[in-house]
């Protein structure tokens, strides 16, 4: 998945910065706010982070992105976001000079400093399954797997 995310970085000269996301799995539930979710422009670039479940569908009768639900690779599809990153070293340098910024403050994101300030930032799609480790439960269920692969 590191190679995968700098060579994707390596591939899109307008983006600063890169991150990965992946379809959400069968067992996964995109309503946890432990799993952050994003959506994508059709350009490959992020649109928006969140801990909710987006885009909100206004009119359907329950989430199109429910957890038994066929998630496409359509690019405007529900992505999770696992929070690995690549940065182009000057943007890195630049980034960690910005203000924090209301959204980011609000969802307890880093990467929406970026966009907020106008930066772009590639998506890199990949159907590894991996886990992020945002919460003790997560973690325990992370030694847990560890555990059962010795």
């Amino acid at each position: 998945m590191i190679d995968q995310l700098v060579l994707g970085l390596a591939d899109d000269p307008d983006a600063p910065m890169a991150t990965l996301a992946s379809p959400f799995a069968d067992d996964e539930d995109p309503t946890n706010p432990n799993i952050v979710k994003l959506i994508v422009n059709q350009l490959g670039h992020a649109m928006y982070f969140s801990r909710s479940l987006i885009p909100h569908h206004r009119d359907a009768a329950e989430p199109a992105a429910s957890p038994t639900s066929a998630i496409t690779n359509h690019k405007s599809a529900i992505l999770k976001h696992p929070g690995l990153y690549a940065y182009r070293r000057d943007f890195l340098l630049k980034y960690v000079t910005l203000p924090a910024t209301p959204l980011e403050e609000a969802e307890k994101l880093e990467q929406l400093r970026a966009l907020e300030h106008g930066y772009k930032i590639a998506i890199i799609q990949t159907h590894v399954r991996h886990h992020g480790i945002d919460t003790p439960e997560q973690y325990e269920a992370f030694v847990q797997r560890q555990i059962a692969c010795d």
